[in-house]
């Protein structure tokens, strides 16, 4: 523990988790050993020390109105849970997206091979009426029919 946690632990009442929760609320993996190593007081928690929790940290923790006491535990499992689906959801949009985008970019270069195809054929075929045109007129400049 830091320096400061003794003191904390002197609290019996809900102020002790408010301080540790704003205490380590930016550290993930002190916060979770603090709620671990004092469960029962965290998954009880009274319901004024956990507005204040919020109030302090911006954390949302999600509890039923009218409840007295709020478990912390569970509404950061529930945080957490939340969060992954949300990420999980960007993440899915995301790549709907850039599939959609690559889908695009591949319909965009098959038009225009198409249209270089039509312009080539076009060419060819302009290219194949000159030279039937030059063969008639040699034969006509040649005295033949």
């Amino acid at each position: 523990m830091k320096a400061g946690d003794e003191e904390i632990l002197r609290y019996r009442t809900g102020l002790r988790e408010v301080m540790f929760f704003i205490k380590y609320s930016k550290d993930r993996e002190k916060l979770a050993e603090i709620m671990n190593s004092d469960r029962e007081r965290f998954e009880n928690l009274e319901r004024r020390a956990a507005d204040v929790i919020e109030a302090v940290t911006g954390s949302r923790m999600h509890h039923e109105e009218g409840e007295e006491t709020v478990n912390v535990c569970k509404a950061i499992l529930d945080i957490q849970q939340e969060a992954y689906d949300k990420g999980k959801l960007e993440g899915e949009q995301n790549e709907r997206t850039n599939t959609l985008r690559e889908s695009a970019r591949a319909d965009a270069a098959e038009t225009h091979a198409n249209a270089e195809k039509k312009r080539a054929d076009a060419a060819e075929r302009e290219l194949r009426r000159l030279q039937e045109e030059n063969r008639r007129l040699r034969v006509q400049l040649s005295g033949g029919n």
